[in-house]
Formats: structure tokens, sequence, C-alpha cells
């Protein structure tokens, strides 16, 4: 029967232990495989089986039973046990015994065996997908040395690849959807599905789709489906597409209440993106260029050697070609739909201009001349 408590065991395995004249804990370490499982007709989630796995063989040596566990230390580890034995019970010798100047080093067969790897996966694609730590973290020397530093022996071990880490989290989500799939599969109700827009920060559309149903125990269960990309329509046509190949992905075939959020009447006309570009690429080649290198016009120039202050120069708003710059900046990001479509025509991501950073500015200007051929 498995225990509710990874502390915790039955009468008879903690008498057998206390029996020990030797440390039990000292020679193995309590896993459970099922950890976190919920198990069929439960709602609770429970450890499950426990598993005793020896920590001084150079092989992985494990065992559900106690006494399979204690069988194992004392016919391959006698000498450890003595030893174990010897400095639990001072009083049978005056003499301090030479074990107690000897400082014990694990082998790396050892330190490798103890190392859990399933755990270290999870704890990194954690930290890539919850905690929204950059992908580039894997290939920090800062984070293998911390791996590192709590087991030296596992370098070979480790995640320090981009592509390694986004495989590792293909197949991360492909279990968990697979665990969903027949989660869903036993609903007792119809299932509801319902969608909602969300734009990312980066102005990328995403369209949530989330189910909800009624499970074996009949209990209220919500989940997230997917996450697609909705670029170019927010349509009702456009999301139902989408949902449609994440509901076959899921393999729910019985008929699903949907509610559907965000969906626009029709399509809206994007034609104003070549407008702006053309306008603003007409403006940068023919009247502001000088501005864009550096070069001050000769109104301003004989302005500024007789005063030494431009009067009328009022900063960016009073440079016409980026007025429209910034005008362009801010109406793209005021919709996905016209991100997508500047980035499929121009292939390259505007910016945004802050008034307050001279480099945001350049970078928003640096893009702009360097698609003028395209934008014209």
């Amino acid at each position: 029967m498995a225990s509710s408590s990874p502390i915790s065991s039955t009468s008879a395995q903690l008498t057998a232990i206390e029996r020990l004249g030797w440390d039990f804990h000292s020679f193995f370490r309590v896993e459970y495989p099922e950890k976190n499982k919920t198990q069929i007709g439960r709602v609770r989630k429970s450890y499950g089986r426990r598993e005793y796995v020896c920590l001084h063989c150079s092989t992985r040596w494990s065992k559900g039973y106690t006494s399979n566990a204690i069988t194992h230390a004392q016919n391959r580890h006698r000498q450890l046990i003595q030893a174990s034995e010897t400095s639990q019970n001072p009083q049978q010798s005056t003499q301090p015994s030479i074990d107690s100047y000897i400082t014990f080093q694990p082998s790396d067969s050892a330190l490798r065996n103890v190392f859990n790897a399933q755990r270290y996966i999870v704890a990194i694609v954690g930290l890539l997908t919850r905690r929204r730590v950059p992908f580039s973290s894997v290939t920090w020397d800062e984070m293998k040395s911390l791996a590192l530093a709590c087991n030296p022996a596992i370098e070979d071990c480790l995640i320090t690849s981009r592509d390694q880490a986004m495989k590792i989290i293909n197949a991360n989500y492909g279990l968990y959807a697979s665990q969903l799939r027949d989660l869903i599969q036993g609903s007792q109700s119809m299932i509801h599905i319902s969608t909602d827009l969300w734009t990312s920060p980066h102005r990328h559309a995403m369209l949530a789709g989330c189910a909800q149903w009624v499970d074996y125990n009949y209990a209220l269960r919500k989940a997230l489906l997917g996450l697609p990309e909705c670029p170019f329509s927010h349509s009702g046509e456009a999301q139902a597409a989408l949902i449609v190949e994440v509901l076959r992905n899921f393999d729910i075939l019985r008929e699903a209440l949907t509610a559907a959020l965000n969906a626009t009447i029709s399509d809206e006309s994007v034609d104003m993106v070549d407008h702006f570009a053309a306008t603003l690429a007409e403006t940068i080649s023919q009247q502001e260029e000088p501005v864009l290198q550096g070069k001050r016009p000769k109104s301003t120039a004989k302005a500024s050697q007789k005063t030494g202050i431009n009067e009328d120069y009022t900063g960016w708003q009073g440079v016409p070609a980026l007025q429209k710059l910034h005008n362009l900046a801010v109406w793209l990001r005021s919709s996905s739909l016209h991100s997508d479509s500047w980035r499929d025509a121009v292939g390259l991501s505007l910016g945004i201009d802050n008034a307050t950073r001279w480099s945001s500015w350049y970078k928003v200007i640096d893009n702009a001349i360097r698609k003028c051929q395209i934008l014209r």
C-alpha cells in the first residue's frame, strides 16, 4: 500500500529499520516513480509505490521492499555495514577508529547513480516554460557550474544546447498531451470548448483553446488544449479552422459546445500597410535623407550660426519623415493584423520608437532605411 507522505512508512517497515545496527538511510535512497500521477478512480494525487535505490552500487539497484533492501546491503556491502556499526557503537573500543580520520569520498559511479536525470529535466523544462527563463540559459557557464556544484560527475548528462532543450520540451508536451487525451476520452459529459484571442507582447495573435468537461469521477475538469497562432485574419472562419485542428489532435469526435470570443465579423482590410510604406519610402528618399544621414538643412544651419540655438527645432515632431515613421510604428502595434501583414511584406520588424532613448529611434530608422527598396 502506497504511503501518503514521503517520510512515512508502515509500522512493520519502521520496526525492521529500527532494529538494524547500522543507518539504513545512508545505504538507500527512497524514490517514488509514480509521484504526482492521478490513479484511475482517484481524484487526489498520491506518491504511489516506493523504491529503495542503493547508493553504493556502481550500477543501479532498486527494490520496492525493505526486506529485500536489507538483504542486499548485508550480502553486497558487509564491510560498509561493519564500519557503520563500529562508528555507531564507540563503547566497544577505547581506541578511536581509523575510519574517523578518513574523509569519505564517493566514487564517480556512486555520484552518477544518485543523479536523478528525470527530476533534472523536469526542473529545466519548468524554468524555461513556466518561469520564463530565456532558452539561452542552458548555454550559460553559471548554469553548468551550478549543476556541477551539486554533483560533479554528471557533466555529460547536462542540457547544454537550445536544440536539445527544444527537443525535450516537445517530447514533454507530447507526453502530457497524450495523458490529457486519455482523460478527455473518459469524459462523462459533452466537452465545452471556449476560445479567446490573445496578443503577445511581440504583436503575435495567439488563439487559446480551452476545454471543460466532467471526468469519470464526475468532477469538473478544465485544461488548455492549444495555443496556435492566428495570423492575418481574426474572423470566425479562420478561428474555427484552428480550433478544428486542435480538436482533431485530441481525438474529440463527439459533439462539442463552442463559445468563441473576439471573432471579427469580417476580415479587416490591411491595405493601409502599402500606403504607409510607400509614403514613408518616398519621404525618406527624396526629402529627409540628409537629416537621417546627420546633415542639417541650410536654413537650420544659418539660424544656428546667428543665434547658436535653432528656435524652430522641436525635435522629431518637426521632422516629417520621423513623424510618419512614428505614426507607422504606432499603427503597426495597434493590431496584430497590421503586424502580421507588415512582417509578411517586409520580412523585418520595424521596432518600437521611444522618445527618451535614442537607441530605439536609431533602430527604427535603421530598419526603415535597410528596407527602403522594399518599401518603395
